[in-house]
């Protein structure tokens, strides 16, 4: 069973996919306020407290390993749905000029 991105509108162009743009965005968020507080993550001794949180130690080890396979998948997701409306000759010359 082939996934199919979305359907295709009465102009033959295909309907763009907005939860792929939101979860882009998600991450993003994700990954700048994981960076924010990584200055009170007790690993690195960047800033030292009496206490130790670890619900902050717990996200920002959550984010580093998995942030940046999860930006991968995003971008796996979009090239493959691209891949379904153009040929291979088509999308390399469309990212090489982009």
């Amino acid at each position: 069973m082939r996934l199919q991105a979305a359907e295709k509108t009465s102009g033959g162009k295909r309907e763009r996919l907005y939860y792929l743009d939101w979860l882009k965005v998600l991450a993003v968020l994700v990954v700048f306020y994981a960076h924010s507080i990584d200055a009170l993550n007790f690993i690195n001794h960047n800033v030292e407290y009496a206490t130790h949180s670890t619900g902050i130690l717990i996200f920002t080890t959550s984010v580093s390993r998995w942030g940046m396979s999860f930006f991968f998948l995003l971008a796996g997701a979009g090239a493959w749905f691209a891949l379904n409306s153009r040929t291979v000759k088509q999308f390399v010359v469309e990212r090489f000029n982009r």
